[in-house]
């Protein structure tokens, strides 16, 4: 498998899984799904969603024998998670490539490099590019890092940085989400009122159209940018009677 794309373990605070719901992580999918469709092996693991505790995901990825380790943290909260999984990846095999994304990193990645010995990469803001040319790259006997746009690695016994990849514009070219690499008939709101059924976030933009100087979206995906109508109901159509029609 070229790429394992996993959401860590975790416990929710507030009004989350603890109280016996999750959403499919839409980032991952979305990734996933510009991935696949440039033939890249690519799978999802949602922990938290499967009931994968630490030990088993241990399990898992020795199972399933990846080239490269994704993993995303949009919420600083869940940084010591995407650390720790990180650092599981590396004790199981040290030459699988360890790969940071989503605002977090993005906002931090120096500072997410040196506090993690076990990270390798750092994608910074849209990651669908920029994912693709490394795993192209680490294909390659001797891969060349220093030319992909929105990267961070260590190189030389230092961290490089490279320049800014452009913002993706135009949303409707990307790919609707690999909803069938999730387990999708785990996705469900039991809660006010009860039996809601199958529930997903969507995400339809990048960025943010106010400017509210604390917030973290607007640093990290800034221009706004966002999908056509038409496109919006592509994806609710897809998910409504494609994903959920059986479960």
């Amino acid at each position: 498998m070229d790429l394992l794309l996993i959401d860590p373990p975790r416990r929710y605070w507030g009004f989350g899984g603890g109280m016996g719901y999750y959403s499919p992580p839409v980032g991952l999918a979305a990734l996933a799904a510009l991935l696949e469709q440039n033939k890249v092996e690519v799978d999802i693991l949602d922990c938290n969603a499967l009931d994968v505790g630490w030990d088993a995901l241990a399990d898992e990825i020795e199972k399933r024998d990846p080239r490269c380790v994704g993993v995303s943290s949009s919420m600083t909260c869940f940084v010591p998670e995407a650390f720790r999984c990180v650092a599981l990846v590396k004790q199981i095999n040290p030459d699988i490539c360890t790969i940071g994304g989503g605002t977090q990193f993005t906002l931090a990645p120096e500072e997410s490099l040196r506090k993690c010995e076990s990270l390798d990469c750092v994608v910074r803001g849209d990651g669908e590019h920029t994912t693709l040319e490394l795993l192209a790259e680490l294909c390659q006997g001797r891969p060349h890092l220093e030319g992909i746009a929105g990267l961070s690695f260590r190189g030389n016994g230092e961290i490089v940085h490279n320049e800014p990849r452009a913002p993706i514009v135009d949303l409707d070219e990307l790919p609707l989400p690999s909803w069938h690499l999730l387990p999708m008939d785990e996705y469900t709101l039991p809660v006010l009122p009860p039996r809601w059924g199958n529930y997903s976030i969507v995400v339809t933009s990048k960025g943010c159209p106010f400017k509210c100087n604390f917030c973290s979206p607007m640093k990290a995906h800034a221009p706004y940018r966002a999908m056509s109508a038409k496109r919006v109901l592509e994806m609710l159509d897809e998910l409504y009677h494609v994903m959920w029609a059986f479960c």
